[in-house]
């Protein structure tokens, strides 16, 4: 049975009841299927990181002041946003870095000659 095969230790099972309750657990057949309730109020932005207004995502200056520059030429460089910033390699990274988590931009479409993705 494929059942007594995937629960060997013991400790899954017991503990997802706990949490959950029986009413987690359905059997179909040879298989159990888990059902997790999921709170998804940790992973919304909270208010500094969003416009109250339009839901923009709050940039930093330095961030801006990238962005703006990519967003006037998605095929700019590192290396020209480095000179036309003024910023360190470091630091151009780290805004590139921080515009992806906040989902400004997406990255470039290759390493050499891609554009932007805005």
């Amino acid at each position: 049975m494929a059942c007594g095969i995937v629960e060997q230790s013991g400790h899954g099972v017991p503990l997802i009841v706990k949490e959950y309750g029986e009413k987690a657990y359905a059997f179909e057949g040879d298989f159990i299927k888990v059902t997790i309730p999921f709170d998804t109020t940790g992973f919304a932005r909270t208010k500094e990181e969003t416009g109250e207004v339009t839901g923009e995502v709050k940039l930093s200056e330095k961030e801006k002041i990238v962005y703006d520059l990519i967003l006037t030429d998605p095929y700019i460089k590192r290396k020209d946003l480095m000179s036309k910033s003024g910023y360190s390699k470091n630091t151009i990274d780290n805004i590139i870095k921080q515009l992806k988590i906040k989902a400004v931009i997406k990255g470039r479409t290759s390493d050499k000659g891609g554009k932007w993705l805005i």
